[in-house]
């Protein structure tokens, strides 16, 4: 017999009129000991066996530390969240320099999509967890958008995450599957875990795969940047067209509408706290000439100050909010 069988029977109806102690007799200490014994995924299922044992779990603060949905102490051990982590693994890389490299686009989310069991509800428990404890509580964001003349332009913003006590799954989920609605056809991404082992090698390339340019050395400053100021930085790139390098490639890696809704929460239409009630601040802006054609040198141009030019999130033209 299992435990959550065990302990279903303890509460049964018929146990409960033996002369002998069932489960919900224990108490709310004791249960909440046996209950923290538990793995993730068995204490996160035990919360459907009774009310007492839901109860018990969504109001202990410890369990509710242990599922990741309130903030552990500063002091504690840095701890990835594991289960978010087998639900998403393009979102937490392997601490490798070719995972850390890779970025994902259609052909990669498509196979996430066919092969992923998560819930897509807006009310589904992941969507709170934290992504790590403690909480991480700056994201940092690089996009580069690749002009039809080979044109790179790059923002580079630190999002404080104080007001909402950290990183939660649905920030970084939809700040991906929001910014893919309004994206060129050729939309890239990959999650940057600032304290893996693998960027303390300062021989390893920042250099995403793919990459719009040959040799991508202009995104490593401000990429090295952007992990000094966050522990977590999205690098995202799109272009209405792919260079000559990788489109050999990647030709038929274009997103599609169907696809973009099949990443979306069901009914999940607004914009969750991602582009809702932030503060954004733009730390870095400035425009770059692409690699083409061989033995031009590339150059960077800074926004004159108080013209960022900063790509439009894909809310601000709504009134509502």
């Amino acid at each position: 017999m299992g435990f959550l069988q065990l302990f279903k029977h303890l509460g049964s109806p018929k146990f409960a009129e033996k002369p002998t102690m069932g489960v919900q007799s224990l108490p709310t200490e004791l249960l909440e000991a046996i209950l923290a014994l538990l793995d993730f995924q068995t204490l996160l299922l035990a919360q459907r066996v009774c009310r007492q044992w839901a109860n018990c779990i969504q109001e202990s603060p410890i369990i509710q530390q242990m599922l990741f949905f309130q903030p552990a102490s500063t002091n504690t051990s840095r701890q990835q969240n594991t289960f978010l982590a087998s639900k998403f693994p393009y979102w937490f890389p392997a601490d490798t320099p070719k995972s850390c490299k890779t970025s994902f686009g259609a052909d990669d989310i498509q196979d996430f999509l066919n092969n992923s069991d998560v819930y897509k509800r807006p009310e589904a428990s992941w969507r709170r967890m934290l992504v790590q404890q403690p909480p991480i509580m700056v994201l940092g964001w690089v996009e580069r958008s690749i002009a039809p003349d080979d044109m790179v332009e790059l923002h580079r913003w630190e999002i404080p995450l104080q007001a909402f006590v950290g990183l939660r799954m649905n920030m970084l989920y939809d700040l991906v599957v929001k910014k893919a609605e309004v994206a060129q056809p050729y939309f890239y991404f990959r999650v940057l875990w600032s304290q893996y082992e693998t960027f303390e090698n300062n021989m390893v390339s920042l250099k995403s795969d793919p990459d719009p340019s040959i040799y991508g050395g202009r995104i490593a400053a401000p990429l090295k940047r952007a992990m000094r100021g966050a522990d977590i930085v999205v690098d995202m790139w799109h272009a209405s067209h792919l260079p000559s390098h990788i489109s050999h490639q990647r030709r038929e890696d274009t997103w599609t509408w169907s696809l973009v809704r099949g990443l979306a929460a069901t009914g999940d239409s607004e914009v969750e706290l991602v582009h809702d009630m932030r503060e954004l601040k733009e730390v870095n802006g400035w425009c770059l000439a692409s690699d083409f054609p061989a033995g031009i040198e590339r150059y960077m141009m800074e926004l004159p100050e108080g013209c960022s030019r900063a790509m439009p999130l894909p809310d601000d033209g709504n009134s509502d909010l």
